[in-house]
């Protein structure tokens, strides 16, 4: 909660007493004189020293202007008791003077005076009744203008606190045109000039005027224009002579395509497209002006609509603490965690690392595959750091964001911070499998004792990503391999490994034996697990690759060249948009009374769709099964005709193809590998 303090300045004061003169009726027949009583009242509040004064207000500067409410005739106006009109939107000297109220118009001719204080009006005898009688009138009065509604039927509610009028699109700059702010008009004026070729300078600015000139003396161009007080608009008073200048034509630049005056121009292209690039600038300018502009100003002033539409660089990180506190307080359930380092400077911190991680996808975690994918990415604004990601995987296979870190480098330290941090707020005592790449400080985190992930404690399971191995596999030896690299990588039977394998051994005994080290220190005890999907033992759940948190950091590419503040508000806007789409098609599911997720269901049917052509042999004694799979050819290629045993009565189903094991759909795998018939009635 943000809560706002604001100062109270008192209307009036009652330090200060002025003698008012309060008129008051005579019986005397001389005019002037009269009885004066005085009355005090309170003034409204002096102008502070620092205050600036009204400046020049001009035609609409006065709100009361066009009500004919001058020194005079405000001052004629009483109350009831005789008490004068309170000038309160006046100066403060507005009582300075005595003011003289002739309340007393005297006696009427051939009428005698009363003694009392209050005159009373007789009308002479000479009236004709026939003229003005009361009563036996029609709907018309005999007075025209008493008839006239004209005026009344124009007043509107508010109708002059609240100024009317459209803002000006005019780009000639004319007289009375209306601007809502002071630096509309000034974007008008550069846009007009840039837009003619020519060239002005300011002779005033300030708060209530603004008035600009040619730049060449001898032309008596001008514009003036003064701030309305109604509204703060700018309107033109003066523009009455013509430009005589005109520069070059083959001008390359123009002195008014200023950063700030661009930034304008490319602003509603910034905040549709974070990555607008700078080519892009210059092509707009010169499509726009016909003139040129230099890539430095390009780049400032795509930088100046960032800090426009998103905040400040530097700011954003002091910025970035509330922003997350707020968020976390309104999301229950939700951790944060700062790290900060103290500077030479007074009262200034330097920041190291914030890890953030919201309530809903920490509970949702629990109903998720006991995997995770983490990944580290550059930001690309003005200050350097890198993005830390998480991420889970639902049972539909779908990517879930665990938790975030922003850190200024990839080291021991970020690593160990981040990782411990999910591991106590995230994940918990749950054992999970952790993918990754080959990063040194990711591969310490599974070596340290105190972090929750040591694999030799039996902790956690860590396995590399095949497509980052394969690409190091291809920095080292070409792409030539590369294809049988992944066909080894992609086999899920051991057999079938071993013959991939001595392929790639048969061309180049030198890559099989790196492959051999990879995850290993001992060459002679090859840890193939770390990498290989056939000894995996089903704890990737079928995933081989960080794709998961790599592809949510290409969603927040375009956040990632912002401030940090929009990159927070990023990452947490898109996941409330994400679990909330993900909840439409959950309940879809449950109203379909869909047992497995789509996609697992989808494989289920396409298993069991290919599990009719397989032959069944039944163990009467022990709930297993022998399956023969149906020879056939696929390019050339014999395929088929391997037998597999099917165990019923083990945990989840077990097969020797390992293809139920190893996609995590173990139980309702077997149950569709087995046609459904007794096996009794063999």
């Amino acid at each position: 909660m943000i809560e706002l303090f604001v100062d109270v300045v008192p209307l009036c004061t009652n330090d200060v007493s002025i003698p008012v003169p309060i008129p008051r009726h005579s019986n005397s027949n001389r005019r002037n004189e009269r009885a004066h009583t005085t009355r005090e009242i309170s003034p409204p509040v002096p102008l502070d020293e620092n205050e600036e004064g009204p400046e020049e207000i001009g035609e609409f500067g006065d709100i009361f202007s066009n009500e004919g409410h001058t020194h005079d005739n405000v001052a004629n106006l009483v109350f009831s008791d005789n008490t004068p009109f309170q000038n309160t939107c006046g100066n403060e000297n507005f009582f300075n003077e005595d003011i003289n109220i002739d309340t007393n118009l005297g006696p009427f001719e051939g009428e005698e005076e009363d003694d009392d204080d209050n005159v009373e009006l007789n009308i002479p005898e000479t009236s004709s009744r026939s003229t003005w009688r009361l009563t036996g009138r029609s709907n018309t009065h005999p007075v025209p203008s008493f008839n006239d509604v004209e005026g009344m039927l124009r007043i509107r509610g508010d109708g002059n606190f609240f100024p009317k009028g459209s803002y000006s699109t005019n780009e000639s700059l004319q007289e009375g045109d209306l601007y809502r702010s002071k630096a509309h008009l000034k974007w008008f004026v550069h846009h007009y000039h840039i837009k003619k070729n020519r060239t002005f300078r300011v002779k005033k600015s300030n708060q209530s005027v603004y008035t600009v000139i040619c730049t060449e003396h001898n032309c008596k161009w001008r514009l003036y224009a003064t701030r309305r007080e109604e509204d703060g608009a700018f309107i033109i008073i003066k523009n009455e002579y013509p430009h005589t200048r005109v520069l070059e034509k083959d001008r390359p630049l123009h002195p008014h395509l200023t950063c700030s005056f661009v930034a304008t121009l490319i602003r509603d292209n910034v905040k549709a497209n974070v990555e607008f690039k700078i080519k892009d600038i210059l092509v707009n300018v010169r499509q726009r002006y016909d003139f040129g502009l230099p890539y430095h100003k390009a780049w400032r002033a795509k930088d100046i609509a960032i800090n426009q539409l998103f905040g400040g660089w530097r700011e954003a990180y002091n910025l970035m603490v509330p922003l997350l506190y707020a968020i976390c307080r309104a999301n229950p359930g939700s951790k944060l965690q700062w790290f900060i380092s103290e500077s030479s400077e007074p009262n200034v911190a330097l920041f190291r690392m914030v890890n953030w991680a919201f309530g809903p996808a920490i509970k949702a975690f629990a109903y998720c595959r006991p995997v995770i994918g983490i990944d580290g990415t550059h930001l690309s604004g003005r200050y350097k750091g890198k993005l830390l990601t998480a991420c889970g995987y639902d049972a539909d296979g779908h990517v879930v964001p665990l938790a975030f870190a922003l850190v200024h480098e990839e080291c021991n330290e970020t690593w160990a911070n981040f990782m411990k941090f999910v591991r106590i707020n995230v994940v918990g005592s749950r054992k999970v499998c952790v993918i990754s790449d080959r990063h040194a400080s990711i591969l310490r985190v599974f070596k340290e004792p105190d972090l929750g992930w040591n694999v030799d404690a039996g902790e956690a399971l860590h396995r590399y990503c095949s497509r980052h191995v394969v690409a190091n596999f291809q920095d080292k030896f070409g792409k030539s391999l590369v294809p049988m690299v992944r066909a080894v990588f992609r086999q899920n039977q051991h057999y079938k490994f071993n013959k991939a394998f001595q392929r790639l051994d048969n061309k180049n005994h030198e890559a099989c034996e790196w492959l051999m080290s990879v995850g290993s220190d001992d060459p002679e005890a090859p840890n193939l697990e770390i990498w290989s999907r056939a000894h995996d033992g089903g704890h990737r759940w079928g995933i081989m690759t960080t794709n998961g948190p790599e592809s949510l950091n290409n969603v927040f590419r375009e956040a990632r060249l912002l401030p940090v503040t929009a990159l927070v508000e990023v990452t947490f806007y898109k996941s409330v948009k994400f679990f909330a789409e993900r909840r439409k098609e959950a309940e879809k599911a449950i109203q379909s009374n869909l047992v497995n997720a789509p996609d697992v269901a989808q494989l289920l049917e396409k298993r069991r769709l290919k599990a009719n052509s397989h032959m069944v042999k039944s163990f009467r004694e022990q709930q297993k099964y022998e399956v023969l799979t149906p020879k056939q050819q696929d390019d050339g290629k014999k395929k088929g005709g391997r037998k597999h045993i099917v165990y019923i009565d083990r945990p989840g189903g077990v097969c020797t193809c390992l293809k139920p094991q190893l996609t995590g759909s173990q139980l309702d795998a077997t149950s569709n590998v087995v046609p459904p018939w007794d096996p009794s009635a063999e």
